[in-house]
């Protein structure tokens, strides 16, 4: 491999740090935004499955439109999980595949593919578990009124989007 002066910044342990281009900082721009809808789904999911029957009735009770646009959601929970499930799984997907070709243009693991291997894969999945699913899901817990409202209009937005794949999954099961 040729390697350019300008570019090269380090080489340590046989491991290639090259500067960041333009496209990197926009697919790390792009990861960042995508982590944060795979937070917003993934809250939703613990915010929605776990609203009380009390406060069921109590937006059941409401003229709001907010409030109605949850209940619209959870009058078909099977289409509700779906939508939610394949939305995420796209997004996590797309955020994995986003961070790989970025941590492969910084950084070269031709050389330690173990090393390779343990970054991009355990400490990616790592970051996407804890920011995309762990601590979205705990905060839901304790405000899932909250998120169930916040989330409810880009809910409606996925489902219809997906629409096709939902009502596949839903009809298979």
């Amino acid at each position: 491999m040729k390697l350019d002066t300008l570019t090269v910044l380090i080489i340590y342990n046989n491991i290639i740090f090259t500067a960041p281009s333009l496209g990197t900082f926009f697919t790390l721009a792009l990861s960042i935004i995508l982590l944060m809808a795979s937070a917003l789904i993934s809250a939703s999911e613990v915010a929605f499955f776990s609203l009380e029957p009390k406060t069921l009735q109590e937006l059941d009770e409401s003229d709001k439109k907010q409030h109605k646009n949850v209940l619209r959601l959870l009058k078909n929970p099977q289409k509700l999980l779906a939508t939610i499930l394949i939305g995420n799984n796209f997004v996590n997907v797309a955020i994995i595949l986003l961070l790989t070709y970025a941590t492969s243009t910084v950084l070269n693991f031709d050389d330690a593919p173990a090393l390779g291997f343990i970054f991009q894969t355990i400490v990616i999945t790592f970051l996407l578990l804890l920011a995309g699913e762990i601590t979205p899901k705990v905060y839901a817990t304790h405000f899932s009124l909250k998120v169930a409202i916040f989330t409810a209009p880009f809910l409606i937005i996925i489902q219809a989007l997906l629409q096709p794949f939902v009502n596949l999954l839903v009809g298979s099961t």
